[in-house]
């Protein structure tokens, strides 16, 4: 029998959580608006806003009215058109200090373990997402 349980799952998400959290501790952004920060980072900087929306919507279980509030309590790491998310000066800089502690920390809880185990571990968990996702459109 397996020793996995959602317990557990819940468990890592909220010290992986807590670890974010703290990075990104007295910035004023949370989670939602680091999420809208480095989806436009790791899209060069400028990216379509309808298709971050959609992304958002989809992957954090929000409504595009919570996109639009993050987006404007993001606005000095991010400038916004009804086009556009681009990020401000401040914004690159931020976010590379932030993506750098970020990376030490995933280092340190990825180090030493098993490719094998790791690629598994990505399967069930595309499997859990997608069977989540399936009973939430239902």
């Amino acid at each position: 029998m397996s020793t996995f349980s959602p317990r557990m799952l819940g468990e890592a998400e909220n010290a992986v959580r807590a670890l974010l959290n703290r990075t990104l501790a007295g910035s004023g952004i949370g989670y939602h608006e680091w999420v809208l920060i480095n989806v436009t980072a790791l899209n060069g900087g400028e990216t379509d806003r309808a298709r971050v929306t959609d992304l958002a919507v989809h992957a954090l279980k929000i409504t595009a009215a919570d996109v639009d509030a993050s987006l404007a309590a993001s606005s000095a790491y991010l400038d916004t058109t009804p086009d556009t998310i681009r990020l401000t000066d401040h914004g690159r800089t931020w976010y590379a200090d932030r993506s750098e502690a970020i990376g030490a920390n995933a280092r340190v809880l990825f180090a030493d373990l098993d490719e094998h185990d790791l690629d598994a571990t990505a399967r069930v968990l595309t499997a859990l997402t997608e069977r989540a996702n399936q009973l939430l459109a239902a």
